[in-house]
């Protein structure tokens, strides 16, 4: 057992405590920083928080049954500070004691480090636009090393250069900063094709006041992959057209434009006379080369206004914005004339085509299915031909 000098000892920089009979006996400055003042004859259990007092009791008498040193680390009651204790029996003038030596854990590094390891982009600014605190994550999503004068001045610098659409990032800006205590998420968009998923959010640090948070995320890869499956739920594999799917979402959108702004909407429904003998004929591929021949010929006879979308099996859609009904029948009968001239393997094909014109209130709906009766009356007249309802 180790013999002791309580002045070498307690005369040090080090945090000190040596317990008699499990209660403190002597204490250096070091200690009383760390721990409080008044703690000479308390046991050292009572001067940790109280979620420690458990594991520290229960470290301190292995301590002394076994003699081997003990290390762990607490929460300073008085202090709130986080401090590392390393224990060991000795010997003081024929006593047995324990000795403890405390260290104090600076957090601002363990912090620093915590949120210099993380992949999220962060910053801190004051309520004067200052930037308080970024780390590594944020310096990687601007591409840069450091911002040497620490202001946000020479962020938006950079940020000119970096952000897709610069004009839009400062407007969203200022419409942040005028709530600053709400919590604001958006999409950053950046030039060299990455994308950003933003949070900002009002913080609170003891001693300082009115700090803001941007916590950004890198999620190219997600949106990647969103936009892919995006892609396969509205475009038609075979055409490349925009499906049926599509078609029903973009056309409630022209509906509301064409009633808020009380201009006209029209639409074709197009369907490819007797397609089922082509298919029967001459096989489903044939049929499949017809398909994409006549989804080329159309893209290529509609405006640049219209939408076509290819709404299932051997039919089309067409939607016309800003197009009464008599301009809707004079584009279907161009597109019903250029369409009879074309032939793909010596297949030459026909379409009919319904057109109708929005009424109203009429839904969506009702729209389509005017239209459709429109095409059926064409089909039942002898097909080749445009009809319209009215």
């Amino acid at each position: 057992m180790t013999e002791l000098d309580p002045d070498t000892l307690l005369d040090t920089e080090a945090a000190v405590v040596i317990l008699e009979k499990d209660r403190i006996s002597k204490a250096n400055t070091g200690a009383i920083e760390l721990l409080g003042d008044g703690i000479i004859n308390r046991r050292f259990s009572e001067l940790v928080s109280t979620t420690n007092r458990k594991s520290v009791s229960r470290g301190l008498s292995t301590l002394k049954d076994s003699g081997r040193i003990w290390e762990a680390t607490f929460t300073s009651e008085a202090k709130g500070v986080e401090v590392h204790v390393h224990g060991f029996v000795g010997n003081l003038k024929g006593k047995k004691v324990i000795v403890l030596l405390l260290k104090g854990i600076n957090p601002e590094p363990l912090l620093t480090g915590i949120l210099n390891s993380l992949e999220e982009a962060i910053l801190v600014v004051s309520n004067k636009n200052k930037i308080v605190f970024y780390n590594k994550a944020f310096l990687r999503m601007w591409g840069i090393e450091s911002i040497p004068t620490f202001n946000r001045e020479e962020l938006m610098e950079i940020a000119r250069d970096k952000v897709d659409n610069y004009i839009e990032f400062v407007d969203r800006l200022e419409r942040v900063y005028k709530n600053p205590s709400d919590v604001y998420r958006d999409i950053l968009h950046m030039k060299d094709g990455s994308v950003f998923e933003r949070m900002f959010k009002p913080i609170e640090v003891q001693g300082m006041q009115d700090l803001r948070m941007w916590v950004s995320r890198n999620v190219t890869e997600r949106k990647k992959l969103e936009d892919k499956l995006t892609t396969m739920a509205t475009i038609d594999n075979l055409t490349g057209l925009m499906n049926r799917a599509k078609a029903e979402e973009s056309l409630k959108r022209e509906i509301y434009v064409a009633r808020r702004y009380s201009t006209p909407l029209s639409v074709l429904f197009i369907d490819i006379d007797f397609f089922k003998r082509i298919n029967d004929t001459y096989g489903h591929a044939t049929g499949d080369e017809v398909l994409m021949e006549i989804a080329n010929t159309l893209q290529n006879l509609i405006r640049e206004s219209d939408r076509l979308y290819r709404w299932g099996g051997e039919e089309f859609l067409i939607s016309c914005p800003k197009t009464d009904i008599d301009e809707a029948k004079a584009l279907a009968q161009r597109i019903n004339s250029r369409v009879g001239a074309v032939c793909h393997s010596n297949i030459c094909v026909t379409v009919s085509i319904g057109v109708a014109q929005l009424f109203g209130q009429e839904s969506y709906r009702e729209l389509i299915s005017r239209a459709d009766k429109a095409l059926y009356k064409a089909k039942r007249l002898g097909r080749n031909r445009v009809e319209t309802n009215p």
